[in-house]
Parts: C-alpha cells; structure tokens; sequence
C-alpha cells in the first residue's frame, strides 16, 4: 500500500489538451454542464483554462459523502472531456455557531 502512494505522488499531474484551453470560459462551463447535467445538488461555478472545474454542492453532506461524490465527478470528466481536468469546491466558510457566538472570526485566505 505504501509503496502505491508514493508511486502516485511523484507522477507528474496530466495536463489538459489545447482543444479545453482554447475555448472560452463559458464554452467550457457549457461542457462540464452538458456532461454532468443530471447530477443533483451540484452546480459548477467556473471551469478555467488550466484545467480546474469549481463547484458547489448545494446540500449538507458529510465529508466522506462530499470527497466520494466529487472523485465520481471528476473520473467522469476525466473520462468524458479531458484527463487534466481536476474538481475543486468553492471555499466554504465557517459554520460553527459556537465561534460565531464568542465573536471569533476565521478569516479564509
């Protein structure tokens, strides 16, 4: 097992094709949603020329069920558009009511 992690760590990521860099940001935007438009729950935001898909998940879900259902995204697009694509989700902020109520604030950078 170890041996396959650090075999996958140092390969160097896949790079998408010129045809994805080319197209427009809402040409591309338009092609990750004709792919995966029957995934509930999920609108993507942006997808940019180097390859990185942006998304938000529009129902609570716990993190095991988030990472699952974003790598099940992701090898479709892979497989459907381009294999340099990668998902990335928006940043999310914080959402505990305690911090709020002692007046902590987390600053996202």
């Amino acid at each position: 097992m170890n041996y396959i992690s650090k075999f996958y760590a140092e390969k160097t990521s896949p790079i998408v094709l010129k045809e994805w860099s080319s197209l427009a940001d809402e040409e591309r935007l338009s092609v990750v949603n004709s792919i995966a438009n029957n995934i509930e729950h999920v609108k993507f935001t942006r997808a940019t020329n180097n390859g990185y898909v942006y998304l938000v998940i529009e129902k609570n879900m716990d993190p095991g069920d988030r990472g699952k259902l974003m790598l099940q995204l992701e090898c479709l697009l892979k497989k459907e558009i381009d294999n340099g694509i990668t998902i990335w989700h928006e940043p999310i902020g914080d959402k505990n009511s305690l911090r709020k109520l002692r007046g902590i604030e987390v600053k996202v950078l």
